[in-house]
């Protein structure tokens, strides 16, 4: 999801807790014996100006990968140190 025009600091925490609360509402499979099922999702931010679109997409999924590693139902908010983390493994290659 791209979103532009965030005004408030808090803007980010928003959007994400009404997007993970959307996605938490049970959903009824017909094929699962009417069945609820429960979805969970882990949500990585990146904020700010980037070269390209790729490299805000690219901080966005830097920041997916540290809430995936927290645990279920996250979310990060992209910080320069995921990066430099990211290029330090590929250097020991």
């Amino acid at each position: 999801m791209l979103l532009e025009g965030l005004t408030q600091p808090s803007s980010p925490e928003v959007v994400t807790k009404r997007l993970r609360d959307a996605v938490a509402e049970p959903v009824e499979l017909t094929e699962a014996d009417g069945r609820a099922v429960a979805v969970t999702a882990s949500i990585g931010i990146a904020l700010g100006q980037r070269g390209t679109a790729d490299d805000l997409f690219r901080d966005a999924d830097f920041a997916l990968y540290e809430a995936k590693g927290a645990g279920k139902n996250r979310w990060a908010l992209f910080e320069s140190r995921m990066l430099t983390a990211a290029q330090d493994r590929l250097a020991l290659r």
